[in-house]
């Protein structure tokens, strides 16, 4: 699973020109010292060794918040969760998200997890489909909103799909937007700005690792998670690894005029009766902040 190291001057100075206008001495940048929970959006593989990563390493401690991860169940509602504050973070499908916001959720999305889609075209002929979530788009063969993606759950069946393939970024005219993304609520980032940045900013240090050095981050999961197979899971994060990181070298950032393309896409397939209004439901200064201190972790 060995990658090329991608964080060069290049991506230095993006995340330069990110951070242009944040300022210095926000309340974001407190250290808030504080516990909060993030509920995964599904039972933990190798999409998720980042996270395990950042708490192997205590990135998390590093920046002042005590993580508690929990493993959704069946039934398991990820925007109710923080609504009614069972967890103040979630991972949720980008698709998911959007019919959330339309049903008037208060809710915000501050990091890209996958910041590219997770999808697959899947022939029409096949009655299989690589999650019970996944719907087709009208007229096509694409599968898209698996809640726990294709690339990684997918992998075992992915042999019995005769002619299927990945989809990737741009394909079949699909625009490039992040397939999951960390959600909170706007409460807490008014509330409590400083443990939103603290959170966020673990999680891309622990990503950014985990896409340098992804055996150390397989053992973090297979440490925390008892009965992983280790080499499943390293097929997963192998899989899914390429989409943590922008074309820039930049890990979780969200790019608005790339997210205003999606909300018309995703209107278009009718995933949604309106164009979602993107403005309300990113706030990208958090991710854009950690970029920072993410790559210099690198050097």
């Amino acid at each position: 699973m060995s990658r090329l190291r991608p964080f060069t001057a290049v991506a230095l100075a993006a995340a330069g020109l990110l951070l242009a206008g944040c300022g210095t001495g926000s309340p974001d940048s407190g250290r808030p010292n504080e516990s909060a929970a993030l509920l995964l959006d599904a039972h933990p593989n190798g999409l998720h060794a980042g996270i395990y990563l950042a708490l192997a390493r205590d990135f998390t401690g590093a920046e002042g918040v005590t993580l508690q991860v929990q493993i959704p169940g069946a039934g398991t509602r990820p925007i109710t969760n923080l609504t009614s504050r069972r967890a103040q973070f979630a991972i949720v499908d980008i698709h998911a998200f959007a019919a959330a916001q339309e049903a008037g959720a208060d809710v915000v999305a501050v990091l890209a997890i996958a910041d590219e889609p997770l999808a697959a075209i899947v022939p029409r002929t096949t009655r299989l489909t690589p999650d019970p979530g996944a719907r087709r788009v009208p007229g096509t063969d694409l599968v898209a909103g698996a809640d726990a993606y294709f690339r990684a759950a997918g992998l075992d069946a992915r042999p019995k799909l005769a002619g299927s393939r990945v989809l990737r970024a741009g394909d079949r005219g699909t625009p490039v937007y992040p397939e999951l993304v960390l959600v909170t609520t706007h409460a807490t980032v008014d509330d409590d700005p400083a443990l939103v940045r603290a959170t966020v900013t673990a999680l891309q240090r622990g990503y950014h690792a985990a896409v340098n050095d992804p055996e150390s981050a397989i053992g973090a999961l297979t440490s925390a998670v008892p009965g992983l197979d280790p080499t499943r899971a390293a097929a997963q994060l192998d899989a899914v690894s390429p989409a943590f990181q922008a074309p820039s070298g930049l890990v979780g950032t969200l790019d608005l005029d790339a997210l205003r393309t999606w909300a018309r896409w995703e209107r278009h397939i009718g995933a949604v009766p309106r164009v979602p209004d993107v403005a309300s439901m990113f706030l990208p200064r958090f991710a854009a902040a950690g970029a920072r201190k993410a790559l210099e972790d690198d050097g």
